[in-house]
C-alpha cells in the first residue's frame, strides 16, 4: 500500500509541476498578447491625434514680378487689323451654307428621327450618319451629335452594339 501512496504522490507531484509549468507559459503568452495590444493602442492613438489636428497649409502668395509689365501678364493683345469677335460671328452667319451641307444635315436628322421611332441605333444608321458628318457645317454637326446624345440619355435610343455612338 505504501507503494500505491508513493506512486500516487509522485503522479500528483508531476501533475502539479505540469500545471505550474503550463500556467507559467500561458502567463508568458498572455503577457505577449497584452504587450502587442498595448503597442497597437498606442499606434491608433497617435494616428487619431494626428488626424484630429487641422491640416494647415501655409502659402506665401508671391506678387507678380515688378519688372514684368501688366500687359505681359494679361496676355498678348489681338492685332489691330483683326475685327472684334462679334464681327467675326456676324460674318460667319452671313456666309451662305452650301446646299450639300444643308442636305447632309437634313439626311442626318432623318436618320436620327427614324432611329428614335424604331428605338435603336443600328450599325447601318451609324455608318450612314458617320458618312454625312464631314459634309455638315460645324454648327450642324454639333446639333446632330447633340440630338443623338440626348436621345440616348433619355432612353429613346438604344445602341445595338457597344462602342462609339457614331
Amino acid at each position: 500500500m505504501t507503494r500505491w501512496l508513493v506512486s500516487g504522490g509522485l503522479v500528483l507531484l508531476g501533475a502539479g509541476a505540469a500545471f505550474v509549468y503550463l500556467n507559467g507559459q500561458r502567463s508568458a503568452e498572455h503577457a505577449a498578447v497584452v504587450r502587442l495590444l498595448e503597442e497597437q493602442r498606442q499606434a491608433i492613438e497617435s494616428v487619431r491625434s494626428s488626424l484630429a489636428r487641422p491640416i494647415v497649409i501655409e502659402r506665401d502668395p508671391a506678387p507678380p514680378p515688378a519688372e514684368a509689365p501688366i500687359s505681359r501678364l494679361q496676355g498678348p493683345e489681338p492685332p489691330p487689323s483683326a475685327p472684334p469677335p462679334s464681327e467675326k460671328t456676324a460674318e460667319k452667319a452671313a456666309e451662305p451654307v452650301s446646299p450639300e451641307a444643308r442636305l447632309a444635315f437634313q439626311d442626318a436628322q432623318s436618320i436620327l428621327d427614324t432611329a428614335v421611332v424604331d428605338g435603336h441605333w443600328s450599325e447601318r444608321a451609324k455608318a450612314e450618319f458617320r458618312r454625312l458628318l464631314p459634309q455638315m457645317t460645324p454648327e450642324d454637326r454639333f446639333e446632330a451629335t447633340r440630338r443623338i446624345a440626348v436621345a440616348i440619355n433619355q432612353n429613346k435610343l438604344v445602341l445595338d452594339e457597344p462602342g462609339p455612338i457614331y
